[in-house]
């Protein structure tokens, strides 16, 4: 993994994988800080809540640099589809706090009208003050 650097920007990984077996998220954390590449963590809050799953603050020597999953699941079931709810999150500590400055000033989600065509709807999340003062 070492030989990624400057080549890759972040690795992602679930802790639990698509054959749902628990991934080694301590190696693969550890991996992506010694190649210096950002190490995204996809979680199940459920999971995480209940103590099953280790926390991405956890994992390695440092943790994971970003947190994302889907929360949906959190608040209402999943009834007939229904919006989702992203959870998306930046380590944030006296070592990194400039690191959540790093992240998307805007994002842009999926959405769907009356008339049924897909658009794109901006300012789906502001994460930090981004709109201009005017």
């Amino acid at each position: 993994m070492a030989s990624l650097e400057g080549k890759v920007a972040a690795v992602i990984f679930p802790q639990v994988n698509h054959l749902g077996l628990v991934e080694d998220t301590d190696e693969l954390a550890d991996a992506c800080a010694d190649a210096r590449v950002k190490s995204i963590a996809v979680i199940d809050p459920m999971l995480l809540a209940t103590g099953g799953l280790k926390a991405p603050a956890d994992y390695g020597r440092q943790g994971a640099d970003i947190l994302v999953g889907e929360g949906q699941h959190l608040a209402i079931g999943a009834n007939f589809g229904g919006p989702g709810l992203g959870i998306f999150a930046v380590r944030h500590n006296a070592e990194r706090k400039n690191e959540v400055r790093e992240t998307p000033g805007r994002f842009v989600g999926k959405a769907k009208d009356n008339a049924g065509p897909r658009l794109h709807r901006h300012g789906a999340l502001h994460p930090r003050a981004t709109h201009p003062q005017g």
